[in-house]
């Protein structure tokens, strides 16, 4: 699907240049958007590649354990059901801390493996949408491809924005798990 997308929207722009007799323009663009793009891919590769080996260090000197153990009486709370199911709650803390170190990349895996085992363990419903919810506030300490970003395109202070995404992180995720369970707590109550 998407390849059609970028097809048609390929051919589109190449129409449009040569309707407005614009191909040189089309051309620099092109080359233009290319050399961006390796710019970013290289810059965001380096941080990415950075904080892959601090998250190395961290689960070896036992820094992400110690973070998984402060993580789990809380996911006890927040998946209930889940409280006693380790091959479950082992690859949420595994997902939770990698987002924290800002690795969403490395996240993805045992946040998929995590939704296979709730799905075979049939608690999906609830624990699904706190895991989501958890997942999309992505609260981390340093979002590695955000602050490369921002050092790309020529931000002086690169980690300015981090108290703020901080603040709404936190606040998308309570405001979040609150919603589900006043949502949960009314359709327990309404039957």
């Amino acid at each position: 699907m998407i390849g059609k997308v970028w097809a048609t929207m390929l051919i589109a722009s190449f129409l449009c240049a040569l309707i407005n007799n614009k191909i040189n323009e089309l051309g620099n663009a092109i080359l233009e958007g290319t050399d961006q793009a390796i710019n970013i891919i290289l810059m965001t590769s380096g941080a990415i590649i950075f904080w892959s080996g601090m998250m190395k260090i961290a689960q070896d000197s036992g820094f992400t354990g110690a973070i998984s153990r402060l993580l789990f009486p809380i996911l006890q709370v927040l998946f209930p059901n889940c409280a006693k199911k380790q091959n479950i709650l082992n690859p949420i803390c595994i997902n939770l801390v990698s987002n924290i170190m800002g690795l969403s990349n490395a996240a993805t895996p045992s946040g998929i493996k995590a939704m296979k085992e709730m799905k075979k363990e049939k608690l999906l419903s609830a624990n699904t949408l706190v895991f989501l919810i958890m997942n999309m506030s992505c609260v981390q300490i340093a979002p590695t491809f955000l602050v490369a970003l921002r050092k790309n395109f020529g931000s002086n202070k690169p980690y300015e924005i981090l108290p703020k995404m901080w603040a709404t992180s936190i606040i998308f995720l309570l405001t979040g798990i609150l919603l589900i369970k006043i949502f949960k707590k009314n359709k327990i109550d309404r039957q």
